[in-house]
């Protein structure tokens, strides 16, 4: 996830970026980071509508 801003203009930073957020939502919801499960959640379906357009 860390070099996944500087991949962001390729494909393959989106998807990164989409995989990192969704693989450590359960992680932050297990630790209650209410605040993390948010920016998380925000960051898996932005990137994904980045994705799919």
């Amino acid at each position: 996830m860390m070099m996944s801003p500087h991949l962001l203009p390729d494909q393959i930073g989106v998807f990164t970026y989409v995989l990192a957020g969704t693989l450590s939502i359960p992680q932050v919801f297990v630790a209650k980071q209410w605040n993390l499960v948010a920016v998380n959640l925000n960051v898996a379906i932005a990137y994904t509508i980045l994705y799919l357009s």
